[in-house]
């Protein structure tokens, strides 16, 4: 669905298509068939004055670039954090089989000791990454959209006005934090000079494909999930092969959706960018 600023606020992954199949139903919509972010794997196109047209990402056949930054904040500990990056990044070097060219380079920025705000920002500013996975706690601020952003030691944050400075973000960025996906209320005010969402400033600096939460989550949900999307991306632990985006997170939400922890968690992932986007080359099935 193409969307602006205001309509994103909607939560559309939640909207269900009540059941046609037989006349005069009358029952509850099955949220494991009807919800759209289920049943239809549902994806986001964000329409600002911000956010250009998607385009296509570029060949996959080359060296991923990685960077995994979790659990950044010391005096804001996230359970399972640091964890969750580990597991991401171990999944992404499953990819590299032993006595073949590697085809994944992952940075692991793990724990608060390493995973500070100059570190991040000094990494992408000097290399270029395709992938950025950031597992940690995010700021929403209402007064000033510019100031919304990751948080980091000493409640500093990572912000829309120091993405502006970075010149090559990653195409594809999946923000496991809490309120990342929130965008500001435009209805009667769109200009240019409006300050960008720290969702919006991803699409400003060129990215993608955008993956980010609209609420709180439960951290082993969130863990899940995100392991499941990636899984479902690369192609590693199902016989069909790397997933195209849309399918990768109807996977995932499903995957949440049936946890006894999921059933608030499922509904908060949001996917902005190319529905078919994918971030490996789906290999063809022997004859």
């Amino acid at each position: 669905m193409i969307l602006d600023s205001t309509s994103a606020r909607i939560h559309w992954e939640l909207v269900a298509r009540w059941p046609t199949s037989v006349p005069g139903a009358a029952a509850a919509p099955d949220p494991t068939r009807d919800f759209l972010g289920i049943a239809g794997g549902f994806t986001r196109q964000l329409r600002t004055v911000f956010a250009p047209p998607p385009e296509p990402p570029p060949p996959p056949d080359r060296l991923l670039r990685v960077l995994v930054v979790a659990d950044p904040a010391e005096d804001a500990h996230l359970p399972g954090a640091e964890e969750e990056g580990v597991e991401i990044a171990n999944l992404f070097e499953r990819l590299n089989k032993p006595g073949s060219e590697p085809r994944v380079e992952v940075v692991r920025l793990l724990g608060p000791r390493r995973a500070t705000r100059t570190e991040v920002m000094r990494h992408l500013i000097l290399r270029r990454f395709h992938v950025l996975h950031f597992a940690g706690h995010c700021v929403y601020d209402t007064e000033d959209y510019t100031k919304s952003g990751w948080i980091f030691t000493g409640g500093t944050r990572l912000s829309a006005s120091e993405l502006r400075r970075i010149d090559r973000m990653p195409e594809f960025i999946f923000s496991n934090a809490c309120e990342s996906g929130i965008t500001p209320d435009r209805a009667g005010n769109r200009s240019a000079e409006l300050a960008p969402s720290f969702a919006e400033a991803f699409f400003e600096r060129g990215v993608g494909n955008f993956v980010c939460t609209a609420w709180p989550v439960n951290d082993s949900a969130a863990r899940t999930f995100a392991a499941t999307l990636y899984g479902a991306l690369l192609g590693l632990d199902q016989d069909d092969g790397a997933q195209p985006m849309y399918r990768a997170m109807c996977r995932a939400r499903g995957m949440v959706l049936d946890r006894a922890d999921g059933a608030r968690t499922w509904g908060a992932y949001q996917h902005y960018g190319d529905p078919l986007y994918r971030l490996v080359a789906q290999q063809a099935k022997p004859a």
